[in-house]
């Protein structure tokens, strides 16, 4: 069930620019436990990864920004022979994390998220707008 509601939203998603992160080499069928996505906030008025998760949330939707990359929230100057670690920076910047209660839902609860993705998407202008005024 997880697996089918995976798909299905990974399909919609990337309508708004969004990429789901693939499995990798890891044998075996994905559970689904999170879904993790790539973000755009390009396609919703160039709101940060943050923003689109408060905003998502807002409308019902179990969703948080899915990693902190350890180079930018703790000891930086620690990773620095190391890099840019430019993934780890783009995850930190693009990825959310879909929450595995949304993926047990029937077909009414998956179109609500798209519908709160849609809704979003049209109303980004004044999304942005209200994140400038409030953070």
């Amino acid at each position: 069930r997880r697996a089918a509601a995976a798909d299905r939203l990974s399909r919609e998603v990337t309508n708004y620019g969004w990429r789901p992160l693939s499995g990798g080499a890891v044998p075996g069928d994905p559970a689904f436990y999170k879904l993790g996505w790539q973000s755009s906030g390009e396609a919703f008025g160039g709101l940060s990864r943050d923003q689109l998760a408060t905003a998502i949330r807002a409308e019902g939707v179990a969703i948080d920004p899915g990693f902190r990359a350890l180079h930018l929230t703790h000891a930086r100057t620690r990773f620095d022979s190391l890099g840019p670690l430019t993934n780890a920076a783009a995850a930190d910047k693009h990825l959310l994390t879909l929450h595995h209660p949304v993926l047990l839902g029937d077909d009414v609860d998956l179109d609500r998220v798209i519908q709160a993705l849609d809704r979003l998407h049209r109303n980004a202008t004044e999304l942005r707008e209200h994140f400038d005024r409030h953070g």
